[in-house]
C-alpha cells in the first residue's frame, strides 16, 4: 500500500491510501521471441503487513506462479518503519518472467496487488514473434500444435507419450529416434551362479505387467529387457475412441511465404485396422476457411517408422495459413503415431 504524507505534520498525518503500482519505463506492450525469456519489471508502493498479496491474471485466470513456467520474484528497494503505528511500508520491485515464451502466451496480463485497505492493477500487453514454424521431436512439449477437432464429440485428442502404447500389435515401441534407457530385471538365478537384485515391489510390478508381459519380452526365465526412448504423439484408438472418430494437431497460425516450406515427418501406422493420416494445409483468411490437401495415407504400413515429405507452398491471394495433422480411427487394432517434424525453408 502506498502512503502519502501531508506537508503539515508528515508523522501525525498519514492517510493509507489503495496500492500504488507502475510498469517500469511506462510500457505497456511487449514483444518476445518465441522459446526466449521475458521479464516484466513492476514498481510497487504497499503496506508490509500479513493481508497483502500478489497475483497475476490473463485471459484463462489466475496464473499458477508455482511452476516452472511463470515466476514472480520480489525485491526490496526502500522500506520505512513508522513509529507511531508500528507499520513497515516501502518501495517494491516486482519482477514477472516467462522461462520459455511459448505462442499461447500472447494476449493481455494483469498484476494485482491487494490488501485489506484496497486493489491496485498494473497491465500489459505480450505478443509472440515466431517468424517460422520450428522443429519439433515432442521430447518436451507439443511445440505449440494445438489438439483440435475433439474427436468427433468424445473429447479424445492427440497423446504425448514414450514407449510402447497400450495395445499389443498396435503404436510403436519408442519414439522415432532418441536416446534410449534400457530396462533389466533379474529373476533368481542366471546360469550357474545365484544370486539376487532387490528392488522394490513397485517397481517389480510395474515393469513385469505395463513392461515385459504386454511385449512378450522375456529373453529367459531370469531376466527381461525393455527398450524405452523418445516422446511421439499418437492416436489412441481404443474407448471411448469409435470408428471414423478425428483428431487433428494444428500448428500455430503463420504468415505465408514467397517460397515453397519443405515438411519432413516421421509416422508410425501398425495394425489390423489403422485408418488414415491426412496432412493438409488451412488458409487464411476466408470463411469459411479453404482446405488444401497435402498429403493423405490409409492402411497397415508395417511396425516401422517411415519418413515423408509434403510441400507447403505459398497460396496467393491467402496472406496466412496452418498445417494440420489429421488422423481417423479404423479400430481399436490400430493405433497412428507421428515425430521428428523438421521444416526447410
Amino acid at each position: 500500500m502506498f502512503l502519502t504524507l501531508t506537508e503539515r505534520s508528515p508523522l501525525h498525518d498519514a492517510i493509507i491510501v489503495p496500492p500504488y503500482m507502475q510498469l517500469l519505463g511506462q510500457d505497456s506492450d511487449f514483444r518476445a521471441k518465441y522459446g526466449g525469456r521475458l521479464s516484466v519489471v513492476f514498481h510497487v508502493a504497499f503496506l508490509d503487513e500479513p493481508s497483502a498479496s500478489l497475483s497475476v491474471n490473463n485471459s484463462i485466470g489466475e496464473l499458477d506462479l508455482t511452476n516452472d513456467h511463470y515466476s514472480l520474484s520480489v525485491r526490496v528497494i526502500r522500506l520505512v518503519d513508522n513509529v507511531f503505528s508500528s507499520i513497515f511500508y516501502g518501495l517494491f520491485e516486482i519482477i514477472f518472467s516467462i522461462e520459455k515464451v511459448m505462442q499461447t502466451d500472447s494476449g493481455v496480463y494483469k498484476l494485482v496487488a491487494k490488501n485489506e485497505f484496497g486493489v491496485s492493477e498494473a497491465t500489459f500487453r505480450l505478443k509472440v514473434i515466431r517468424r517460422k514454424l520450428q522443429n519439433c521431436s515432442f521430447e518436451e512439449d507439443t511445440c505449440d500444435w494445438a489438439n483440435n477437432c475433439n474427436g468427433g464429440g468424445n473429447g479424445i485428442g492427440w497423446l504425448r507419450r514414450s514407449g510402447p502404447t497400450s495395445t499389443h500389435g498396435t503404436g510403436p515401441q519408442a519414439g522415432d529416434r532418441g536416446s534410449g534407457m534400457i530396462v533389466v530385471i533379474f529373476f533368481g538365478s542366471l546360469g550357474s551362479s545365484h544370486f539376487s537384485l532387490s528392488i522394490g515391489l513397485v517397481s517389480l510390478c510395474v515393469c513385469f505387467f505395463l513392461v515385459c508381459l504386454p511385449r512378450g519380452l522375456f529373453l529367459s526365465a531370469d531376466f527381461c529387457i525393455s527398450f524405452l526412448s523418445g516422446y511421439y504423439l499418437y492416436l489412441e484408438t481404443n474407448f471411448p475412441t469409435r470408428v471414423g472418430d478425428k483428431v487433428c494437431l494444428q500448428s500455430p497460425l503463420k504468415t505465408s511465404r514467397r517460397h515453397p516450406t519443405t515438411l519432413k515427418f516421421a509416422y508410425h501406422m501398425s495394425g489390423s485396422e489403422v485408418g488414415c493420416l491426412t496432412v493438409k494445409q488451412m488458409l487464411y483468411p476466408t470463411k469459411p476457411v479453404v482446405v488444401k490437401p497435402l498429403w493423405t495415407l490409409c492402411g497397415d504400413q508395417g511396425d516401422q517408422w517411415h519418413t515423408a515429405k509434403v510441400s507447403v507452398g505459398p497460396i496467393r491471394p491467402y496472406r496466412r495459413s496452418r498445417i494440420v495433422f489429421e488422423a481417423t480411427s479404423g479400430g481399436s487394432l490400430g493405433d497412428i503415431a507421428i515425430d521428428s517434424f523438421e521444416f526447410h525453408y
